[in-house]
């Protein structure tokens, strides 16, 4: 990514924060709002159940 990339998602991030008070919890709530009108339009593919793929076990497979 170049420069100009990084300072505007920093730019558009701080303004995020700002309209949200700076407050993480009403940050987190409106990135999850967009994420769920970003999945309504079905435009997107998300995935799913990461917790549940992070507990999994890993498996190994041991070569005799």
């Amino acid at each position: 990514m170049s420069d100009y990339e990084i300072q505007e998602i920093r730019r558009i991030r701080h303004e995020v924060s700002a309209k949200n008070n700076h407050e993480t919890k009403r940050v987190a709530e409106y990135y999850r709002q967009i994420e769920k009108e970003l999945k309504e339009t079905k435009r997107y593919n998300f995935v799913e159940d990461i917790q549940v793929q992070l507990d999994q076990e890993p498996t190994s497979h041991v070569i005799p």
